[in-house]
């Protein structure tokens, strides 16, 4: 990226306008900050495409996480049916098996799920 003054641009119009077209970014500085930056289309579409992707990757991303996520509660909410399961197997009632489940919801034995 190239700066170049408000003043150099308008004196070498042309010249700036062929550098920035040939792959060169302008950052033209200009009184109180209010700089602008210059390119070519060539580059300005490359930019835009990046942009593209990495917004695209980070759904992909995004997506991944709940995907993982889902199949996390899903290995989890299979593991607590397998728990009761062997619960009831080995002669506990509901409501003792409903009071271990109201335990495991204060995280007594949530480690085992």
């Amino acid at each position: 990226m190239k700066s170049v003054k408000l003043a150099e641009l308008n004196d070498n119009q042309k010249e700036m306008l062929d550098l920035a077209y040939s792959g060169e970014i302008l950052l033209i500085s200009r009184p109180a900050e209010r700089n602008v930056v210059v390119m070519s289309e060539a580059e300005f579409n490359k930019s835009e495409k990046s942009l593209k992707n990495s917004d695209r990757g980070f759904k992909n991303r995004v997506e991944m996480r709940e995907l993982a996520l889902i199949a996390e509660n899903t290995a989890i909410q299979k593991r607590a049916e397998d728990i009761i399961k062997a619960m009831k197997q080995s002669g506990l009632d509901d409501e003792t098996i409903q009071n271990i489940m109201k335990l495991s919801e204060n995280n007594l034995i949530k480690n085992l799920i």
